[in-house]
Parts: C-alpha cells; structure tokens; sequence
C-alpha cells in the first residue's frame, strides 16, 4: 500500500524535541489520523531527545502512514544503538526506550549511512477499540529491546 511521507531536519539542540512533536501532531492532523498524535508525540520527544543527548547531531525526523500503520524515524549521525541504562526509580531521567517499548507496536533501530535511525510504529484501532493505549496504566519491567 501507497502512504504519505513527510520529513523535517531538526538542529542538535534539545529544543528540537518540542519542534518534532508539534511536525508529527500536525502530519497526522492534515492526514486525518489525529487519533494517534498523543503517544506519536511522546516517543518523537523521547527519540529526538536522545538523538540530541547522546549524539549531538541534528536529528532528521520522518513520519509515514500507510493504512492503519504510522512509522516515525528518527536519523543521527551516530552508528552506536540505542542502549537502555538502568537507572534508581528517583532518577529524572532513563525512561525514554521504556516508554517506546510500552506504548509502540514495533520499534528497532537500523544502520543508515554514518548513522543510525531509530523507529517506532503505531497500529490505527478501529472503531471498537481505543486508537491509542492508555498512558495512565503501569510499565512494565522491559526485558526487551523491541517488539
């Protein structure tokens, strides 16, 4: 199936994790696929905020649907993937992949040209059931990388 595709170049400044949500909220706005811009912008924040974090590099974000299926990218400069620190439960930070682990329907990272990017997937519910998980429930511990 055909979809639609649009990407934005963002720069290395954490800044950029505000920039991507609201590139990814409007995207599924004009494609009519609001349904899915809540969790959609929570885990472009938390990849974008990585990518500027731990590589230092503007972050290119691309967002695709196709059907029910959207997939978000998020490119750096850096070959090295994503690993999830263990952090204590005060800590401010370290929840990011746990987050994209809960709430994706898939997510991976692969190697591009001198970088990597890093992806989600969200699944469009249909009418019967909800069109995004809710964010209220509990994590789960992550003994897994991606689904």
């Amino acid at each position: 199936m055909v979809g639609i595709e649009l990407r934005t170049t963002l720069s290395p400044e954490t800044s950029s994790a505000a920039e991507a949500r609201r590139f990814v909220r409007s995207a599924l706005t004009d494609w009519g696929a609001s349904n899915l811009g809540e969790v959609a912008a929570l885990l472009v924040t938390e990849l974008v905020t990585n990518a500027v974090l731990h590589t230092r590099s503007g972050p290119e974000v691309t967002a695709r649907l196709a059907g029910d299926r959207l997939r978000v990218e998020v490119a750096d400069d850096n070959p090295t993937p994503p690993v999830r620190q263990r952090y204590g439960p005060r800590a401010g930070t370290g929840r990011g992949l746990i987050l994209v682990n809960e709430l994706a329907s898939a997510w991976g990272t692969e190697s591009s040209r001198g970088g990597k990017i890093v992806w989600f997937e969200l699944e469009a519910r249909s009418p019967e059931g909800p069109a995004e998980p809710d964010l209220r429930h509990q994590l789960a511990p992550a003994g897994r990388v991606s689904r």
